[in-house]
């Protein structure tokens, strides 16, 4: 079973924004980014080893506006120095070339971030735009993201898995012994020759 995290409108009807984790999972939600104003809505949980925030612009809401209080999000989440993903429906076409576009692309750049969503999450008989983003500071080696095609709304669900896998070098008295038999027959003189031959 799941247990629901989630924030509502309180003065108007419909919205919100939720996260559901599995009850075996601890995890505590963060206040300072958890808020529901008129121009985004915000929820961020921390897991053991990431944080997950899920945000949602209102469509009629400034696109200005909302981007100042995303770049707060994405600086206040960069300073965890942590692992995070960013999901939402941020109501603006990615694969457009305008100005709030960039605005949002320059933000991601400034905080080493990538949108690793970019084909349209919202297809009509009319449009095709990229609304949806799964937004992280993990390198995309370590994270696997998409689409499904499922027709739940008018939509496309994003997902995102993420390695919280660790690799450790061993060290052994064999890695040991191979190690020093390297380093004896490094010719360190000839190396930095050639690197200064370089230069």
């Amino acid at each position: 079973s799941y247990k629901y995290n989630g924030v509502t409108r309180t003065n108007s009807r419909g919205g919100g924004v939720a996260l559901y984790v599995k009850d075996c999972i601890a995890h505590d939600i963060i206040d300072e980014l958890t808020f529901v104003t008129t121009t985004i809505e915000c929820i961020t949980i921390r897991l053991p080893n990431v944080l997950v925030t899920v945000v949602y612009r209102p469509p009629a809401s400034s696109k200005y506006d909302f981007l100042a209080t995303f770049e707060t999000i994405i600086s206040k989440l960069h300073l965890f120095r942590v692992p995070f993903f960013l999901m939402g429906d941020v109501n603006i076409n990615m694969l457009s070339d305008d100005v709030a576009t960039m605005q949002f692309e320059t933000i991601l750049s400034t905080y080493c971030c990538v949108n690793t969503i970019g084909l349209p999450s919202r297809i009509t008989d009319h449009s095709a735009t990229l609304l949806d983003v799964c937004i992280t500071n993990v390198p995309t080696n370590r994270t696997f993201t998409g689409l499904l095609s499922l027709d739940l709304s008018d939509h496309l669900p994003v997902f995102a898995l993420f390695s919280t896998a660790t690799t450790y070098r061993v060290i052994n008295q064999f890695t040991l012994e191979k190690f020093y038999s390297e380093i004896a027959l490094t010719d360190f003189c000839e190396r930095r020759a050639r690197s200064r031959s370089r230069i």
